[in-house]
């Protein structure tokens, strides 16, 4: 997992068009972005955008309301790389971010990438990390956590055989 540069866009936003992501005008220069490689090859096999200042229902006045915190606009990785941990890892990623940076928690919107059956998908990836339901107070599909409260599996690789 590294930071994205300006080399990784091509890669990334084909990423995010496969899973019909992203809205066709690169990633944006004032959202953070993070790509997953291959080791050997620096080769993008996934990638997440995410604003570690965002205040999403602040207008609202929730009491609620978690203040600053980590907003994950896109998260997608290759169809041939997934049920490998890098959805995860690139998840940890932005949490870890987050945590520099002073934030307690992380949402995001689960987008339906065309289906919902994918929507249903993504649903159960980021509940299975930890993140539920805050429908009741911003929209149908949106998801949150304590950064705390998140949880990774050991990535595929990393795992022990003991």
């Amino acid at each position: 997992m590294r930071t994205a540069t300006h080399r990784d866009y091509p890669a990334a936003e084909d990423i995010l068009a496969e899973e019909k992501l992203g809205d066709d005008a690169g990633l944006p220069v004032f959202w953070q972005a993070a790509v997953a490689c291959c080791p050997n090859t620096e080769e993008v096999i996934g990638v997440i955008e995410f604003d570690l200042a965002y205040d999403v229902g602040h207008e609202a006045q929730r009491p609620d309301h978690p203040g600053m915190h980590v907003w994950v606009f896109a998260l997608a990785v290759r169809a041939d790389r997934r049920d490998q941990g890098v959805g995860s890892q690139l998840l940890r990623f932005a949490a870890e971010e987050g945590r520099r940076a002073g934030r307690t928690f992380l949402a995001l919107y689960v987008q339906d990438g065309g289906t919902d059956a994918k929507s249903q998908a993504r649903s159960r990836f980021f509940a299975r990390r930890g993140l539920v339901s805050i429908a009741d107070s911003i929209g149908d599909s949106t998801f949150g956590a304590a950064l705390e409260d998140l949880t990774f599996p050991t990535p595929v690789g990393d795992r022990s055989s003991h």
